[in-house]
């Protein structure tokens, strides 16, 4: 089995942790190389140098690019002789037509150099290429030592570190108190329960009052216990027991008939029939999905602010399990140059290539005076009509992806950066931040933990888990169909089987990557763990 057990207890070692460092840790400051950075959310420039430039809010129009150029300035206070190049894709990483890891690919071609630092969209497929350097020799330095472990190991296989944790959101649930006072319903606080989640979005007038108790069935939450959980702490999954038929049963049936698209189509198209709008206009009690619109809902003149004195909780403790989140997590990864000559060990040349991408990347994501530079940096938006307004402050929603003194002291920059200082005083998001800070995070990421197969009949790369994916509609019967729980019942042996026989594919194509690529023998004794 796959575990990822050894989170917990890391983390129990580093909370005195801060996170600076210079040369001192092995790397001389005087050392000089040059790193190409690529990312997505970018604006479809490369810029040479970056952080050597002498760039004003009116050259810096795109908040990422001010957030790699502040970075960027003050890695090279530390180490001047290292060139930064930043190139950042428009949008998503498989918008425009190109897959992402295609993108990469394209990079090298044009630039003749595989980009040393780049976020990652499928590790595993990057993995099974050979691309991604084993990060675990750095498991002493000190900035290291600081990232959060439950974001860490999704990206370990089997002693394998194949990237770091770029970004990270946690999941949990957004509440809207306007109408728990307006409905005269019982205030709940962060540490609820499965029992008073329900009485919450079933109880009031409802849709006679126009609204909806819920947005969307939480099926994040019912993913997260079930399935990521479990891949988490044992490396497969067991879906036929009676704790998942009773949260099918109990919950996510009962819950079905006060979320937002069991309303009639007439009410759904006044909100464009997406519940996230519904929720902006304070007519949603609970949203449970989508941890993305942290930032979008904080926003209160944005497009889509969050109803008034929203909040986010933790995911209610069902069947004492305690209150819990989910993670929404992109890696980072560093090129693997020990590669480049066919021998999987590192020559001199390589290693060095490699500690200073590595110097880089660690970084950007775990150093406090990153945070500073990102939370500082002055940028410019330009309007429809030209004008320019400066800015303070160019990052995204992302937490720290660190655990101790480094978090907190993090975490006082990202309060900083735009909306983010909603949150600083809302009850139940400091409780979200104390199950982070105290290293109960189980982080299992599509793009990072094995989530796709190739089916041998069709030959279609297929999900993993697509059937419990798709749980409120078995083989067209909906989840509001009298025989709905009969039949969910009936596959959820069978489900359990083929998820885990698809798994153990996946993992025997990692083993393989790990055999040709990393100096893995075929009987290492990691795989048989």
């Amino acid at each position: 089995m796959k575990k990822l057990l050894v989170a917990a207890m890391v983390a129990l070692s580093i909370i005195g942790l801060s996170a600076c460092k210079g040369g001192d840790d092995g790397l001389d400051t005087e050392v000089a190389g040059e790193i190409d950075l690529v990312t997505w959310a970018g604006n479809d420039i490369r810029y040479l140098n970056i952080g050597q430039q002498n760039f004003l809010p009116e050259d810096l129009t795109s908040k990422k690019v001010a957030s790699i150029f502040a970075t960027a300035k003050a890695f090279n206070e530390i180490y001047p002789n290292v060139k930064i190049n930043y190139y950042g894709k428009p949008a998503g990483p498989d918008d425009g037509g190109v897959v992402w890891d295609q993108t990469l690919a394209n990079y090298k071609d044009k630039y003749d150099v595989y980009p040393a630092v780049f976020a990652i969209s499928d590790t595993v497929a990057l993995l099974k290429q050979g691309v991604l350097a084993d990060l675990s020799i750095y498991e002493d330095d000190d900035l290291y030592q600081t990232l959060n472990p439950g974001l860490l190991e999704q990206a370990n296989y089997y002693g394998m570190q194949a990237a770091l944790p770029g970004y990270f959101i946690p999941s949990g649930m957004f509440i809207n108190p306007g109408i728990i006072t307006d409905e005269f319903l019982d205030e709940v606080s962060p540490d609820w329960t499965f029992d008073e989640f329900t009485d919450l979005v079933t109880n009031g007038e409802g849709l006679d009052d126009g609204y909806s108790g819920l947005g969307a069935l939480p099926s994040t939450w019912m993913k997260q216990m079930f399935i990521y959980d479990a891949l988490y702490d044992f490396g497969e999954v067991d879906l036929n027991t009676q704790e998942v038929k009773d949260f099918l049963s109990d919950g996510m049936e009962v819950w079905n008939d006060y979320q937002f698209y069991s309303h009639e189509e007439d009410y759904q198209s006044v909100y464009q029939s997406w519940s996230i709008n519904a929720f902006s206009a304070g007519v949603v009690t609970v949203y449970p999905e989508d941890a993305w619109y942290l930032d979008a809902f904080a926003i209160q003149e944005g497009t889509l602010p969050g109803p008034e004195g929203f909040d986010v909780y933790p995911y209610p403790d069902y069947n004492g399990r305690g209150n819990t989140i989910s993670t929404v997590t992109d890696p980072l990864g560093v090129y693997n140059y020990c590669n480049d000559d066919g021998n999987p060990e590192c020559n001199e040349e390589e290693q060095l290539k490699l500690d200073i991408a590595y110097e880089f990347a660690s970084f950007m994501i775990a150093d406090t005076r990153a945070w500073k530079a990102r939370a500082e940096v002055e940028y410019g938006e330009i309007d429809t009509d030209g004008n320019l307004t400066v800015l303070t402050g160019a990052a995204d929603a992302s937490l720290p992806v660190t655990v101790g003194d480094a978090f907190n002291e993090q975490l006082a920059y990202w309060y900083q950066i735009g909306s983010n200082g909603y949150y600083e005083d809302k009850e139940g998001f400091n409780a979200v931040l104390d199950i982070i800070r105290s290293g109960e995070v189980k982080a299992i990421s599509d793009k990072v933990y094995p989530w796709f197969f190739t089916d041998e009949t069709t030959e279609t790369r297929q999900m993993i888990f697509e059937e419990f994916w798709f749980f409120y509609d078995v083989d067209e019967t909906p989840i509001s169909a009298p025989e709905w729980q009969d039949l969910i019942f009936s596959k959820l042996d069978s489900w359990t089987d083929l998820f885990n026989d698809r798994l153990a594919l996946a993992w025997t194509e990692i083993e393989n990557a790990l055999v040709d690529y990393y100096g893995y023998d075929t009987d290492d004794a990691r795989f048989s763990e």
